[in-house]
């Protein structure tokens, strides 16, 4: 007690005896408010170092403190930038994936353009069986086109779904191509009619396919050709299946760095990727079913080829109009996507039954009907997934950090 009330006494002894200040330091003091708070109520620099709040600068001239921003649009823009370099930055097995497929589409389309060019030398595709042929290769070129693109596209999205989907299209385009040395075969052996030529070749007096040995024989020139087709397709696919398991564990990675260790965040994740993949593939078959319609309908009307022919930029719109509305999940964009959608089904229902009323296209029925049932059944599921990710609007993952829906981002 003696101790406290000697140490108040000798604090109020030392505040009296304080000497008074000048007039000079009264007018700095008074002047100068700013910088005697600076040196009454300077924080600590530990009070500095932790602080949250963005950081404060008193101007000598101004007392009112000056807030500074946390960030600035240049480094607004260069987090953007970072960003979108991290989605094109591609692993090695990523880069290996993409390369292997380079080489295949590369090797794949040469021998089927060579393979046409060299048919197309000696007969012309006048008959029904004939067009076939080049239907047959158009659609391999198409599908290699369309192998890479998607692979483009799910490097950049980290779609797992899409991966190994891929891998078994690949490996159907393989066992497809098994199948198309037959049909060329079958083709060459009918014809389904006379046989138009180019020219009787060089060195001899008559077309030596026609005339001489027949038209059966060409297919001795170009056997090796088409046989490699599937010999490649077989060991791009084995190769493709080792890398789709490495690039698994690298997007499952990814994922879990964007959502975390959520569940349900997942789940819904996996449906609007399972519900882009759907549409692609849907949209794949679509421009397959529809150039098999204008090469070989010739019987087709002008009215109905100028409608097989505007439907192909509409169907990519419909496409990037579902993508858009699920990615942003935006409600009544999904109602004109339905709309497109119910339009769209009707339509193939319609290509299908016509397949069966055109004399001109019968020698192909078996390849569109197996195109018209695919497709049917693609848009159908995609109907199904898309109601799915409509029901999941609004439970989180439009917080999440951005997730790439090919095109589109969640985050705007």
């Amino acid at each position: 007690m003696n101790t406290t009330t000697t140490t108040t006494t000798e604090y109020y002894s030392n505040q009296n005896h304080q000497q008074p200040m000048n007039q000079q330091q009264q007018d700095s003091r008074l002047t100068t408010p700013n910088n005697y708070l600076n040196q009454q109520h300077q924080p600590s620099i530990e009070h500095t170092n932790h602080s949250k709040q963005p950081a404060t600068t008193i101007q000598p001239n101004n007392p009112t403190p000056i807030l500074q921003p946390s960030s600035t649009p240049s480094s607004r823009s260069l987090s953007q930038q970072k960003r979108w370099y991290d989605r094109f930055r591609f692993s090695t097995v990523q880069y290996a994936l993409l390369a292997l497929l380079a080489l295949q589409s590369i090797a794949v389309i040469s021998i089927l353009s060579t393979t046409v060019a060299k048919i197309e030398k000696e007969i012309q595709f006048a008959n029904p069986q004939l067009r076939t042929i080049s239907t047959y290769l158009a659609i391999f070129i198409i599908a290699n086109i369309f192998l890479i693109l998607m692979t483009i596209d799910l490097l950049l999205n980290k779609n797992v779904v899409q991966l190994i989907a891929l891998c078994f299209f690949n490996t159907s385009m393989a066992v497809y191509g098994a199948v198309l040395p037959t049909q060329i075969q079958r083709a060459l052996h009918n014809p389904g009619g006379a046989v138009s030529w180019n020219g009787a070749r060089e060195g001899t007096s008559c077309n030596m396919y026609l005339s001489c040995y027949g038209v059966q024989y060409l297919y001795g020139e170009i056997a090796v050709r088409i046989i490699a087709i599937p010999v490649i397709g077989g060991i791009v696919s084995m190769l493709m299946a080792y890398l789709t398991w490495l690039i698994y564990k690298e997007f499952g990675w990814e994922i879990f760095k964007l959502i975390g260790a959520d569940l349900g965040l997942k789940r819904i994740l996996q449906k609007k990727y399972l519900f882009h993949m759907l549409q692609k593939f849907a949209l794949f078959f679509f421009i397959g079913l529809s150039l098999q319609f204008l090469m070989l309908a010739s019987s087709m009307t002008s009215s109905e080829r100028i409608l097989t022919i505007c439907a192909l930029p509409f169907s990519l719109g419909v496409v990037m109009l579902g993508g858009f509305a699920v990615s942003k999940e935006i409600r009544w964009m999904m109602g004109i996507y339905y709309v497109c959608w119910t339009g769209a089904t009707v339509y193939f229902i319609f290509k299908l039954i016509r397949l069966y009323d055109n004399d001109s296209i019968s020698a192909a029925v078996r390849s569109l009907t197996i195109f018209s049932v695919l497709t049917i059944a693609l848009l159908f599921a995609t109907g199904i997934v898309s109601i799915l990710c409509y029901q999941n609007f609004g439970k989180g993952l439009l917080e999440a950090p951005a997730v790439w829906f090919w095109l589109f981002s969640n985050k705007s």
